[in-house]
């Protein structure tokens, strides 16, 4: 009687180790997509945050500007506005702290009595020409800005003041 041979009841070596490198590279990938994921999610919460920052004091300025009677921009490059007989300024500097890049500046709005900030939006200027003011906003790392000008706003605020200047 000739014995049968019986196959192996087991795995080679070589096949577990083939097996092992392929589940390490899934896994990889797997954990860069999770990775990135989570990179992605916080970058578009980040920026909805900070458009919402600089939505809100917009509106605020918006409000100025068009209630304003004269305007003019200081050597220092802040914002002078005369709102009912009263001076408002707005300012933007540097915030002492470390904050994260593009968002290390305050927006400050100051009416004689009470102070208003706007933390953590990138640099902010200023340019008034004409009946037309630009606010600039100056991302890091990038040679343009966002821009939000205010032109009809101005036309009733520089006849008012005799050219706006």
């Amino acid at each position: 009687m000739t014995q049968r041979r019986r196959p192996p009841r087991g795995f080679l070596l070589m096949e577990i180790l083939f097996t092992l490198a392929i589940l390490a590279v899934f896994m990889v990938v797997c954990g860069e997509t999770i990775l990135l994921s989570h990179r992605s999610e916080t970058f578009a919460l980040r920026q909805t945050a900070l458009t919402a920052r600089v939505d809100s004091a917009m509106h605020r300025l918006r409000q100025d500007v068009w209630n304003a009677s004269a305007l003019s921009i200081d050597p220092d490059g802040a914002l002078r506005l005369t709102v009912d007989d009263r001076p408002i300024t707005w300012s933007a500097a540097p915030i002492d702290h470390q904050t994260l890049p593009g968002e290390g500046f305050e927006l400050e709005r100051h009416d004689g009595k009470d102070r208003a900030y706007t933390r953590g939006i990138p640099a902010v200027s200023f340019l008034l020409k004409g009946r037309t003011l630009t606010v600039t906003f100056h991302s890091s790392g990038r040679s343009e800005g966002r821009l939000v000008t205010f032109d009809e706003s101005l036309a009733l605020a520089s006849a008012v003041a005799g050219g706006g200047q």
